[in-house]
């Protein structure tokens, strides 16, 4: 199968960050970016007889390994800072992102100049 790259970032949340952790357990994805933000579970929603709710995290979400990332957030096999310190938003990105896909390719597959 072909690379894949699945990018992430701390407003990666929930379900996001669920499929990463299932794509991450394929041989051929990598999780590049930053660490997600750990905030896995689904919230169980009940009624109080006083008419307030409790919310619930009540799932348990681990990798192949048993590791559980809750509260602290999945960290990339690869980091990779895409949006800099912020001063040049749109260069820092673009740069970020060849970089990666520069990676991806193995050196065999690269044209030569």
């Amino acid at each position: 199968p072909d690379p894949l790259a699945a990018g992430c970032r701390v407003v990666t949340v929930s379900a996001g960050e669920v499929l990463t952790l299932a794509l991450r357990a394929l041989p051929n994805v990598v999780h590049v970016g930053t660490a997600t933000r750990g905030a896995f579970s689904d919230m169980l929603v009940k009624p109080l007889p006083n008419g307030w709710t409790v919310h619930l995290s009540n799932e348990h979400y681990a990798d192949a390994q048993g590791q559980d990332y809750e509260a602290r957030g999945l960290p990339p096999q690869r980091p990779l800072d895409v949006f800099g310190d912020g001063k040049d938003l749109w260069h820092t990105h673009a740069l970020a992102l060849r970089a990666l896909a520069d990676s991806l390719v193995p050196p065999e597959a690269k044209p030569t100049p």
